[in-house]
């Protein structure tokens, strides 16, 4: 399984098949955790503890199994993420470090685009596709259930110049040089994703202050 972690979505790869969930739609869970680890301990892990592997109820070695070893118990960091689509997937990540930097930057991110998407809606209206369609003007790049501020992922009362350094990070993620390692089915998504988020920055660009 591959994550790609976009700035609007996480796209999933799983046995020659991919999805995408928004970041407002994800759940996401984590906390430290003690982990009996029976086989090799990972270099960067902590060992915290031992237990070992016929155990007594008193804690101690069941002595009538012979070479009965003991374990190491190591601190890891567990992350669960799941979406109402179905995604669920958990993970046991052995430096709890790298587990909780993670963590944190990832759910600033989700409460950050949450907020968005909410402010995204209030406040000034979504474009309306049909009277720009009537009028002759491009939308079709752009989805009916999403507004521009949206896919900018900027609120509905943005500058104009916090909407050009939006639309320049995602041009960024989704410029063909940085998908020319994926697979061919990604790098069709960036493409679409790209019209679309070009579509969005020229709607708001002609529309800004009206």
């Amino acid at each position: 399984m591959q994550l790609y972690f976009l700035p609007d979505q996480v796209f999933i790869f799983q046995n020659g098949k991919y999805g995408a969930v928004n970041y407002n739609s994800l759940n996401f869970n984590f906390s430290p955790t003690r982990f009996i680890e029976d086989e090799i301990v990972p270099r960067d892990s902590e060992i915290v503890g031992s237990t070992w592997q016929y155990v007594r109820k008193d804690g101690g070695p069941d002595l009538r199994f012979r070479n009965n070893r003991q374990i190491p118990i190591t601190q890891y960091g567990y992350i669960e993420l799941s979406s109402r689509t179905g995604l669920n997937l958990h993970f046991h990540i052995s430096n709890l470090e790298y587990a909780q930097q993670f963590a944190h930057s990832l759910l600033d991110y989700i409460r950050y685009s949450k907020g968005h998407n909410e402010n995204s809606f209030r406040g000034k209206s979504s474009p309306n596709y049909k009277e720009q369609a009537k009028k002759g003007e491009h939308v079709q790049s752009i989805p009916k259930e999403k507004s521009a501020y949206e896919i900018l992922n900027v609120s509905s009362n943005a500058s104009l110049a916090e909407i050009s350094k939006a639309y320049k990070k995602m041009a960024q993620m989704y410029h063909p040089d940085k998908v020319a390692g994926l697979a061919p089915e990604y790098r069709e998504i960036a493409e679409k994703r790209m019209k679309t988020i070009n579509a969005a920055y020229e709607y708001l660009k002609r529309n800004h202050g009206n």
